[in-house]
């Protein structure tokens, strides 16, 4: 992945649509959309735009961990 981030030609960008913690505090989820553009060797630009979820937990020390990813 450090090769395609240091790509100029590379852009992700996330659009969360709802975001939502549990009552305990310690689980949460987003959800909505991504855009992937590319750019190839003559310049032709391709964006894909797909939904996403992701799940996370808080941890001991206050942070946030994903746990799981999908994309559909």
């Amino acid at each position: 992945f450090k090769k395609m981030y240091e790509d100029k030609t590379y852009s992700l960008t996330w659009t969360p649509e709802r975001i939502e913690v549990s009552d305990s505090g310690d689980l949460g989820y987003t959800y909505g959309t991504y855009k992937f553009k590319t750019a190839n060797s003559t310049e032709t630009q391709s964006e894909q735009i797909r939904n996403y979820a992701t799940i996370w937990r808080k941890q001991i020390d206050n942070t946030w961990k994903v746990i799981l990813e999908a994309d559909f």
